[in-house]
């Protein structure tokens, strides 16, 4: 796939962005003499998480954006999937099996019932801005583009009474547009209660390591989604089918057990 900034913007980024210390979180931290603005490293930039879910084992996750494209890697189970938002605003989905350097290609009305999505925001930075206003700001620590918001949803029964053990509280970086922590705790249908949460490990701005890391998987063997059904000789291809990974690219939002969280968005 070809580059999303212009090799003369990236370099640029690059020189400036070095300046950024992207250092373990909690306690991010920015050096005061970084020549970038907000708006620029936000542009382009990477993050590492861990996602943990009731003791169960973590699951590691590798994030990517740059321009018009944003990257989920999940290292541990061996998937990316990469999303672009094409002139007309649509996105289009490629998902990459690494293990195998296999990739299935999707078009944009392919996903969401043949429909196709135009959800940027949420695929870009995880969190809508109407799902952040659903929410109630309840501190705001830091300063410049390291600067934090946190958090806090409860809902509520049709009685307008708290649910019990459920809702989410979020650390927000505002200027960078990016998830610092997100912890959610919910009942599943069992009643067995579960808190999932997903923070981030450390923060990367080196321009030429996000591009990198974006374009990692472009020489991999592509099949297009449409013509999936006419290799039934392919045994990569019916292994995963069976396995269910050869349908839209999900979320990016996965539990600890590497199960996909629904709904598309995080809720």
């Amino acid at each position: 796939m070809s580059a999303v900034i212009h090799p003369g913007a990236l370099a640029t980024l690059a020189r400036r962005a070095a300046l950024l210390l992207g250092l373990i979180a909690p306690g991010l931290a920015m050096s005061d003499d970084t020549g970038a603005s907000c708006e620029e490293l936000r542009e382009i930039l990477g993050a590492s998480y861990t996602i943990s879910s009731n003791g169960r084992q973590d699951v590691k996750l590798d994030f990517w954006r740059a321009g018009n494209q944003v990257m989920y890697h999940y290292p541990d189970r061996n998937v990316a999937d990469q999303w672009t938002r094409t002139r007309n605003g649509f996105l289009k989905p490629v998902r990459y099996f690494t293990a195998d350097e296999r990739a299935i290609e999707y078009d944009a009305f392919d996903i969401n019932g043949g429909k196709g999505s135009k959800d940027w925001e949420s695929r870009s930075r995880w969190i809508s801005q109407d799902r952040l206003e659903s929410m109630q700001l309840t501190g705001s620590e830091g300063e410049g583009c390291l600067r934090t918001e946190t958090y806090d949803f409860a809902p509520t029964d049709r009685m307008g009474k708290p649910v019990p053990f459920s809702g989410a509280s979020l650390t927000w970086l505002p200027e960078l547009q990016l998830v610092e922590r997100y912890l959610v705790r919910n009942t599943d249908s069992l009643g067995q209660r579960r808190i999932t949460q997903w923070r981030m490990d450390e923060l990367k701005t080196d321009a030429t390591l996000v591009e990198r890391s974006l374009q990692a998987f472009d020489d991999f063997a592509a099949t297009d989604y449409a013509d999936v059904g006419d290799n039934e000789s392919d045994p990569f291809l019916m292994k995963m089918i069976r396995l269910g990974f050869v349908q839209h690219g999900a979320s990016g939002f996965y539990n600890a057990d590497g199960s996909p969280l629904s709904g598309g968005h995080v809720h």
